[in-house]
């Protein structure tokens, strides 16, 4: 009879834990989804530049900077969730598939130009790589190495697509 009692005592400590971790995820989807949506709609009007804002300008980056801060929310809850179940190593290698896709993205469109589509690629595909939780080195360079071929055998030579292939 008194375990039955403790089990109720524990699961009452642990409702406010469970409604602020609900709460912080309904808050961040809800963020996310108004910050992109804002930012979505503001591409209605003009954008114009930093010099020169057009009246889109600045409801798009807020729109963005809502997202992001949605983002963060969502972040916060996922590891406030881990630590509560106990599983927060085990998260750590499907954080790193969330975030490094976009990263290595990021990296290819900054470094198309500079490095050439050969050396892009092959960076890329290297990040890529990361989110393999048994990948070793050297398979890791050499599938990298075969995908970067692969892409410059493929767009400039083949298709003829007017990507520099070698850093300029």
């Amino acid at each position: 009879m008194i375990a039955d009692g403790e089990n109720a005592i524990d699961d009452a400590r642990s409702r406010p834990i469970e409604t602020a971790r609900s709460r912080d995820l309904a808050l961040g989807i809800l963020l996310t989804a108004f910050g992109f949506a804002v930012a979505w709609y503001a591409q209605r009007y003009g954008q114009g530049t930093l010099r020169d804002m057009g009246p889109g300008f600045v409801p798009r980056h807020l729109g963005f900077v809502v997202a992001g801060f949605g983002v963060l929310v969502l972040i916060r809850a996922a590891i406030a969730y881990a630590r509560k179940t106990g599983t927060a190593r085990a998260a750590l290698p499907h954080l790193s598939a969330l975030i490094v896709p976009p990263a290595a993205v990021l990296l290819f469109g900054l470094t198309i130009d500079r490095l050439g589509l050969a050396l892009a690629t092959f960076l890329t595909a290297l990040l890529l790589a990361q989110t393999w939780p048994q990948a070793r080195r050297l398979e890791a360079t050499l599938v990298a190495a075969i995908i970067a071929a692969a892409t410059t055998l493929i767009f400039p030579i083949l298709l003829r697509v007017p990507f520099p292939i070698l850093p300029s």
